[in-house]
């Protein structure tokens, strides 16, 4: 259980990380996106070099970053002593893979942008068909060959998936695309405040909407390790799966941003609501078939996750997961309208009011009710989850009112 808390906790820290990645990276989709609608492949070409050298240098500093803080972070969370070590040794040796990860990040942005979703696809499923099979074998060892390394052998796993994930991207994106779009000078590319400004200018609130999530998501487990070890490694899986089954639903958010944002350069805003409607409806409805398959078999679903913590620790998982998991997917449906919502916005430019829905919804709402629960009620620890389920209905219904305006409908 201690393992499992541990990559819980480590990767609410890894996350706050990614943050500086969505940050210089997010802004890039719209921009192409746009600039694809009105062919204007030069401007593509151009926000893609900038993109990749300023990856490359945050790239370097983030991992840095994740080695020497990795420790404070994790005591700021006030997790259990072992969880804490366990969480050191993943993140510690998860750090260089930031650079490899930045890098995929940049060019999942560009390739989204452009329409062309087989290539990161590609890269995805080479870094899953790496990742897996060498993590369980540094895990467990080979034998006479390779001894156990234990948690840190899962990261090192990812990272070595991950660079082999950069490669695929770089070549597909070298090898395919015509000049204008090539990153001939990107190891030291001409500056163009212009393009770097526009970046940042879409970027920023991206991920200032997703760290503010991040930030509330740590506070929770924060909040929720004063219920004990195995209290969290039950909400750390419950929260795993949530993550595994909103999968879908951010495929149909790159959808929209890539389909609005094409529409709007090409000048037609009929196309780009017509685009948003149809995404929502299609995404909604996967999102609540996935939602009702985690209700009706959540218990079978926490069995696979938990298939390696040991039958009495497993059982004991199962009678705090099961609950968790059936309420926390209750506002699934919600949050899964919600991303596909605001991928529209992102695809239109429209950010502000997103990141304050997101801020609202994630610290006045979900914190509260989680605080309450533990210190205030008598109620199980599982009805923490409450927080999961109504916060996203908040903010649908937030993101539904400005969708039905055309404010979010802009030019970039």
């Amino acid at each position: 259980a201690e393992a499992v808390a541990g990559v819980g906790l480590s990767r609410q820290v890894y996350f706050l990380v990614m943050i500086i990645a969505v940050a210089v990276t997010a802004g890039a989709t719209p921009l192409v996106a746009q600039a694809s609608g009105r062919g204007d492949r030069e401007r593509i070409g151009g926000v893609a070099r900038q993109l990749l050298g300023m990856v490359t240098v945050l790239g370097v500093f983030s991992a840095l970053l994740l080695a020497w803080g990795a420790r404070p972070a994790l005591i700021l969370l006030d997790a259990p002593d072992e969880v804490q070590h366990q969480g050191r040794l993943y993140l510690m040796a998860l750090a260089p893979g930031v650079i490899f990860t930045y890098s995929n990040f940049a060019m999942v942005s560009l390739f989204r942008g452009i329409g062309q979703v087989r290539v990161p696809l590609l890269a995805a499923a080479v870094m899953h068909a790496v990742n897996l099979p060498l993590s369980y074998a540094l895990i467990n060892g080979l034998g006479d060959w390779l001894a156990p390394m234990g948690i840190a052998g899962a990261a090192v796993g990812t990272v070595v998936a991950q660079a082999c994930g950069m490669l695929v991207n770089l070549g597909s994106w070298y090898w395919r695309c015509d000049r204008p779009l090539r990153l001939t000078g990107v190891i030291l590319p001409w500056w163009q405040p212009s393009l770097v400004r526009a970046v940042l200018k879409l970027g920023v609130p991206i991920s200032a909407m997703h760290l503010s999530r991040m930030l509330a998501h740590a506070m929770f487990f924060h909040v929720m390790a004063a219920a004990g070890t195995l209290a969290l490694a039950a909400a750390s899986l419950t929260y795993q799966l949530r993550l595994l089954l909103i999968y879908p639903s951010l495929a149909v958010n790159v959808a929209v941003i890539t389909l609005v944002g094409q529409s709007l350069g090409a000048g037609d805003e009929a196309l780009a609501r017509r685009y948003a409607r149809q995404t929502l409806a299609w995404g909604t409805l996967i999102g609540a078939l996935l939602a009702g398959v985690a209700i009706v078999w959540a218990r079978p679903l926490l069995q696979v996750l938990c298939h390696f913590t040991g039958r009495e620790t497993g059982d004991q998982l199962l009678e705090l997961g099961v609950p968790m998991i059936r309420i926390s997917f209750i506002g699934q449906v919600f949050a899964t309208a919600s991303i596909i919502v605001n991928g529209a916005f992102i695809g239109g430019g429209d950010l502000r009011w997103p990141f304050v829905y997101t801020l609202v919804t994630e610290w006045l709402i979900m914190l509260p009710i989680t605080w309450i629960v533990l210190h205030w009620t008598h109620l199980p620890v599982s009805a923490v989850w409450w927080g999961f389920a109504i916060a996203p209905a908040v903010l649908f219904w937030l993101y539904e009112r400005r969708f039905r305006t055309r404010v979010w409908l802009r030019r970039l």
